[in-house]
Parts: C-alpha cells; structure tokens; sequence
C-alpha cells in the first residue's frame, strides 16, 4: 500500500474516534462515580490532600492540567469530608450544590481520557505493523477504533482506558527490549509498567505476564540455534521491576515508604482509620490466627519492619478489598450478586463487536499458517 494511502487512513481513523468519543460525550450526563473521579485530581491538587479512593491516582492527576485554571467552589467542610474520605458527598456537593459549572467540569476531565484513548490507538497500529505489516496495522487500528466499548469508556472519567493504554504499552515495551536487549529498552519498560500500576492495581498482573514473555523469548531463541543469556533477561526483569517501584513510590511523594506499618497507622489523621481496629496486635491478629511465637514476629514486624511502599497506596487496596466484599454489587443477566464465575465471559460476548470476535475465531484458526 503507498504509504500516503496509509497514512491517510490512520488520521481518517484516529480522527473518526475522536469524534465519535468527543460528540457522544457532550450529550452524557455523569456516571455514579465520574464525579469523584473527576474530583480527586483538582482536590489534591488546591488542598495537598489525597483523598484514597481504592485506585492509585495517575488518572485523577492527569485531569489537573485541564481544571487546574478553574475556578471551582469547595464545600465549606471540605477538611471534615476529607479526613472522613466521604469522596462521593464531597463531589456531589462540589458539582451540583455549589453554582460551579458541572457540564464544563465533566467535559474538561473526560478530554484527558480522549488523548489517552487517541494514543493507545497509535500504538494498537504499530505494534500491529510491527508483527504482520501496514494493512494488519490499519485493520487492527479498523477494529479499535469502532468498537463501541472502546468509544464509550473514552468518553468517561474511569481508570479503564488509561489502565489499558499502560498495561498495552507495558506489554509492548517489554516485548521490544526482550528483542533489542538495550537499556534504554529496560528504563521505558519499567516505566511504563510504574504507570500501568499507577493507573490501577490489577497491573500486578504484569509480572507473571512478564515472566511468560521473557521464558518464551528464551526458548524461541534457543529452538533456533541463537545465543541468549539467561542471566541478561533475568537482570532485565528485575530492573523493569524495580523502576516500576521507585515510579509508584514517586507518584505518592514516597509519603509513608520506610516506615513501619504501625507508625503510619499511628501518625494517619484521618478519622476512618481506627487506631484500636489496625493496631500492632490486631493487624498480626489477622495475620497469623493462632497465638505463639509466630503471631509475635508478626506483631514485631508491623511495629518496626518499613513498609517499603507508599502508605497511601496500602489503603487503596485495603478500600478496594473491602468494596468488593460489599453486598449484592453486579447485576447479570437478570440477577443481583456479588460474584458470578460466569460475570467476564459473559460480558466480553456481550460487548465485544461481532466483527471483533469473529476476527478473534480466524486468528485462532489461521494461527499456524502465519508466517514468521
């Protein structure tokens, strides 16, 4: 394909999500949750104070440069609602109660999500290129763009697309510094995979993923006769590892990391966190069930070992936990409950595009005739 065709339809396409996400969003009112998404970000940025909210915050701080030049009214007990981390009646108050402009707050922290979207749509064509040329590139592109999952969650203030664009680029980068074995392949690999896991916690997942990578690189190597050091992809993946931590840790400000459980607990001003409930003793408690001299290194452990993550983020995926725990929160196909088996393989047949999976069946089924 000439590659002024090619590049035409790449903007024609990536111009078609943009305004298929940009025009429907004008005309959606806010979801349960946008607001204090949309919220945590300006919050923290005017007060200092980092609401938790059961995400790591790299979406919420991504929408401050779009609101940070707005004049936007807090509730006058804003502190009190902040040290109760009541995030939802605080945004509540602070887009429908207060005379500020709901419908220009709302736009301004959904455009982010439309460049994030932008962008993970770039590189779905490139990686696609990469693998099997332009026209597979253009098509993936082709399936992006239109799918209707991926044009709603554009529009939205959620930690989706940007967990997707960062996961997908973690996934990618690793996928060519397992290749190019560079070190600057290894400081891109890791960062993107801190803001993977700055963007939501599933990202652990990463690390398996990144292990089945660097196994299966290792043995196509080996299966064709070409030298491959063990030792260098086991270093690559640690430092991908470790710069994913010391980028979390940044995102936090390091606030809490090196200090012991107990001390962060103790020194934590806000009026959630009881200090009887996540006490040394009760903390090692629920660690260890039963009494003797290991609950006691347990107990030992909370009240001096660091933590060596941010405090901050430990609360993220203690409220996330405890949300999930909630009564009956999903609804699937006519019925209430907190956990159906069956919830993910339903509703990926249900959203995804026919033309998606039906593409899904003929890759499966061409696998083995798709040359190297």
């Amino acid at each position: 394909m000439d590659k002024r065709i090619a590049a035409g339809i790449f903007l024609l396409l990536l111009t078609a999500l943009a305004l298929q996400t940009v025009l429907s969003m004008r005309d959606k009112s806010a979801t349960f949750d946008e607001p204090a998404h949309a919220l945590r970000g300006y919050y923290f940025f005017k007060t200092g104070n980092l609401m938790v909210y059961g995400h790591p915050p790299l979406m919420h701080f991504l929408t401050i440069p779009f609101l940070a030049f707005e004049q936007i009214r807090l509730p006058e007990n804003h502190d009190e609602l902040y040290l109760k981390n009541h995030i939802h009646p605080l945004a509540d108050l602070t887009f429908f109660h207060l005379g500020n402009d709901a419908d220009r707050m709302l736009f301004l922290a959904r455009l982010p999500v439309v460049i994030l979207s932008v962008i993970l749509g770039i590189f779905v064509f490139r990686f696609a290129k990469e693998l099997y040329g332009t026209n597979a590139g253009l098509f993936a592109l082709f399936l992006y763009s239109f799918n209707p999952v991926v044009i709603s969650l554009s529009g939205m203030i959620t930690t989706d697309i940007a967990a997707a664009l960062f996961i997908f680029l973690s996934i990618y980068s690793y996928w060519t510094m397992l290749r190019k074995q560079t070190k600057s392949g290894i400081v891109v690999a890791g960062l993107m995979f801190g803001l993977a896991i700055g963007s939501k916690t599933v990202s652990v997942l990463l690390i398996p993923i990144f292990l089945v990578l660097g196994l299966a690189h290792h043995y196509e190597k080996r299966g064709k006769k070409e030298n491959v050091s063990f030792g260098k992809l086991f270093f690559g993946f640690l430092a991908v590892l470790i710069i994913g931590y010391l980028i979390i840790n940044s995102l936090y400000g390091f606030k809490g990391s090196f200090k012991s459980l107990s001390d962060n607990i103790n020194d934590d001003p806000a009026e959630y966190v009881s200090k009887e409930k996540f006490s040394s003793s009760a903390i090692s408690s629920m660690i260890v069930p039963w009494d003797g001299p290991v609950r006691s290194a347990a107990r030992l452990l909370v009240e001096k070992a660091p933590i060596m993550l941010p405090y901050p983020f430990l609360k993220e995926i203690w409220s996330t936990a405890n949300v999930a725990n909630l009564a009956p929160t999903s609804f699937l196909l006519g019925e209430n409950g907190t956990h159906f088996w069956y919830f993910m393989p339903v509703t990926l047949l249900v959203k995804l595009h026919l033309l998606i999976l039906f593409s899904l069946f003929l890759s499966i089924f061409y696998f083995r005739k798709i040359k190297a």
